[in-house]
């Protein structure tokens, strides 16, 4: 059955009478605020449509259902009429009442439609004065002021209802706003607490991230424990060829990304490594550090009382992160010199500051290349070259070659670090065809990036080969995240690719030309960092430093 409700307050208020069409089935509702103790008179009449005269008509067979329904939805008056008559109740609550009308339902005008005519009236309007009159023999003074009386009754029930009703709208507001309140309280904890667990949950993340930098340190103090095993900080003997100079060559990798923290987890399942070594009184050049691993590898060496040359391309950045270190461990000895590795010159007047002037170092006891660039989409630098090659590889090529003669001319060991990735095993091989990634139908900024960290190993494994038919007591280890030496892969290991990449860094860096430029400008001090036991005498294989350089 179809319940329709309407809301007809102030209809019938302000009319005595209406009517309403519904159908056989169909149930009609009304709503009418109603003060407690109070009478009402209901008066109807149902007619029904004849299509033959297209009207309406009275039937006396219809019947009529009527219902009533206090505020607590208690049925106070459900009875069967007639098809014209009155309804009458007394309300005993305060409040809204239902009152619903529905025909009986009739296989002889099944499907009709009916008009209902209906008058309401509450209060002294249901009383019947003249029948009031008759009944008490009362005359019209009389009459008038039963009249008042009941009008004054009706107007007291009237305000208490009112006084209810706001009573009651009172207490659903403050119900709300209690509610309201609560609600507030609880998102308020719900949002702390879930962002404590992801403050929680990222430091964890980012400290997960964190790959010990200090981890090739490690390894630098095992190897030459091994080297040198009656002092980790003096030069002993791996070479058969001189025990006073050392170079150690390390490429770090096996890591998702080029990633090593500090006194953090490594990335997936490594080891913790703490540094408690005092390195006051040794330097180290870091690249690309004002953020990342380079940022972390100065402020964890400035901690353990090292020197540390920032060598970074921005150096208005390089500044504020180095303001920032020294505020935190209150080592002044942490300097900013601006290196840029896309740019040549750049890292040609770099080296030379290195070497001469009021930037000159005494000593460099390590070289850190953390240095690293993912370009998503194909760029060229001022010399021509692929962004991403020239930053990964050429750049770290140039300032090694550059640096060398002043390396190899210190008495104490010298540790150049590679940081890399363990992706350079995964299919990579380098395309000399298309080294600059120019003739490729589409730009795969990872693919490129996989190639440039593998020639960065390769140049690695060169090196030390190279460095071995020399004077120079050195070796080269891969390591992992646990510090522990791993296999190269099969690039690497390929000498012919090597030599073939190492001439091609060459050309593309003009290593001879800067190189010629730098000892140049430099003079005197460039002979006196050549000044290295027997300078002048061939070293083992009959070839002198540039040459073993740029064969």
């Amino acid at each position: 059955m179809f319940h329709q409700l309407l809301l007809l307050v102030s209809t019938l208020a302000a009319s005595n009478a209406l009517y309403f069409h519904i159908a056989e089935t169909e149930k009609k509702c009304f709503i009418e605020e109603i003060p407690d103790e109070t009478m009402v008179i209901g008066n109807y009449k149902v007619q029904l449509f004849d299509p033959n005269t297209k009207g309406y008509g009275d039937y006396p067979n219809i019947g009529m259902h009527v219902e009533v329904k206090d505020p607590e939805d208690k049925v106070i008056l459900s009875k069967l009429y007639t098809s014209e008559g009155k309804f009458t109740f007394t309300s005993h609550l305060p409040g809204e009442h239902v009152i619903c009308l529905y025909s009986n339902s009739t296989a002889w005008f099944s499907g009709a439609q009916l008009r209902v005519h209906l008058s309401i009236q509450a209060g002294e309007h249901a009383q019947d004065y003249e029948q009031i009159a008759t009944k008490d023999k009362l005359n019209e003074l009389q009459l008038r002021i039963r009249q008042l009386l009941d009008q004054v009754e009706q107007i007291t029930k009237e305000q208490n209802y009112q006084r209810y009703r706001e009573e009651r709208f009172r207490q659903t507001s403050e119900s709300t706003n209690q509610r309201v309140l609560w609600w507030s309280v609880g998102q308020t904890l719900v949002l702390v607490l879930t962002g404590a667990w992801q403050m929680r949950h990222l430091k964890g993340f980012f400290e997960a991230k964190k790959l010990d930098i200090l981890n090739m340190f490690e390894d630098v103090f095992e190897c030459e424990a091994l080297l040198f095993p009656q002092n980790p900080w003096q030069l002993g003997a791996l070479s058969k060829v001189s025990r006073r100079r050392g170079l150690l060559v390390f490429l770090v990798s096996d890591l998702p990304t080029d990633c090593t923290i500090f006194g953090s987890s490594s990335t997936q399942s490594g080891s913790k490594y703490e540094l408690n070594e005092n390195l006051e009184g040794k330097t180290y050049v870091v690249t690309g550090a004002t953020s990342g691993i380079g940022q972390a590898t100065v402020e964890e060496l400035a901690k353990r009382n090292a020197r540390v040359i920032m060598a970074c391309r921005n150096r208005e950045k390089c500044i504020q992160v180095r303001r920032d270190i020294v505020l935190s461990t209150r080592n002044k000895q942490v300097y900013c010199r601006q290196c840029d590795l896309e740019d040549f010159d750049s890292i040609r007047a770099f080296v030379q500051k290195l070497c001469k002037g009021k930037f000159e170092l005494d000593r460099i006891d390590g070289l850190i290349d953390g240095r690293t660039m993912d370009k998503s989409s194909f760029f060229f630098f001022q010399e021509g070259i692929e962004r991403t090659l020239a930053t990964n590889h050429l750049g770290s090529f140039l300032l090694t070659g550059l640096l060398l003669d002043k390396l190899l001319a210190q008495d104490h060991p010298v540790r150049i670090v590679f940081l890399n990735t363990n992706i350079i095993g995964r299919k990579c091989e380098l395309d000399f065809d298309d080294l600059n990634a120019e003739s490729r139908k589409k730009y795969d900024g990872f693919e490129v990036y996989k190639q440039s960290k593998l020639a960065a190993a390769m140049f690695a494994r060169e090196l030390s080969e190279r460095l071995k038919a020399s004077e120079w007591a050195n070796d080269v280890w891969r390591k992992h995240r646990e510090r522990k030496e791993q296999p190269w892969c099969d690039p690497v290991e390929d000498a012919e690719k090597r030599r073939r990449l190492w001439n091609t860094s060459e050309v593309w860096t003009r290593l001879g030309d800067r190189m010629n430029q730098m000892r140049a400008e430099l003079g005197e001090a460039a002979v006196s960092m050549q000044k290295i036991p027997e300078a002048n005498e061939q070293p083992a294989g009959g070839r002198s430093w540039t040459r073993l350089w740029l064969w």
